[in-house]
C-alpha cells in the first residue's frame, strides 16, 4: 500500500499543471451539413466544429475536444477508457503469469518511465545539457528495476 501512495504522490505535479486546450465531452446532437456537432461540456452545451471528413462520430460518444480561441473542435473519440483497461489487464497478466517477478518488473518499468518524464525531459526542455541528464536518467532507469 506505501508504495501506491507514494507512486499517487509522484504522479500529482502531471495533474496539478496548468489548463491545457483539451476537455472532454459528449456529443448530444450531429449537423454534418453544417460541419458542427452539439456537445457537453463540464454540465454545459456548446458547438463543436467537426473534422472535414466528419470523421464517424456518432450520437452519445464521448469525445476529446480542442479548445483554441474561443472555439471547440472535435479531435478525436475518448479512448482512455479503453486504454486503461487494456493497462490493467496486461498487469493482471503479469501479476498470474510472473508473480512477484513479473510486479517487481512492470513496477521497474513504470519508475524508469517516471524517471525519463520527471527527470530528463523537463531538463533537457529547460536548457540543461541533454547528454548529461539523458545519461544520468538512464543510469537511474537501469538501477530502478535491477534492485526492486
Amino acid at each position: 500500500m506505501r508504495p501506491l501512495m507514494l507512486l499517487l504522490l509522484w504522479l500529482l505535479p502531471a495533474f496539478a499543471q496548468g489548463t491545457g486546450g483539451y476537455l472532454l465531452g459528449r456529443i448530444l446532437g450531429l449537423d454534418l451539413g453544417k460541419g458542427v456537432a452539439q456537445v457537453r461540456v463540464q454540465g454545459e452545451v456548446k458547438e463543436a466544429l467537426l473534422p472535414a471528413d466528419g470523421g464517424g462520430f456518432r450520437v452519445g460518444m464521448r469525445v476529446v475536444l480542442y479548445r483554441e480561441g474561443g472555439r471547440l473542435y472535435v479531435a478525436e473519440p475518448d479512448r482512455l477508457p479503453w486504454l486503461l483497461g487494456l493497462l490493467a489487464l496486461f498487469a493482471l497478466l503479469v501479476a498470474l503469469l510472473g508473480r512477484g517477478k513479473g510486479l517487481r518488473g512492470l513496477l521497474g518499468t513504470f519508475l524508469s518511465l517516471g524517471a525519463v518524464v520527471y527527470f530528463v525531459v523537463p531538463r533537457g526542455a529547460s536548457g540543461g545539457s541533454p547528454l548529461f541528464y539523458a545519461l544520468v536518467g538512464s543510469l537511474g532507469g537501469l538501477c530502478l528495476p535491477i534492485y526492486l
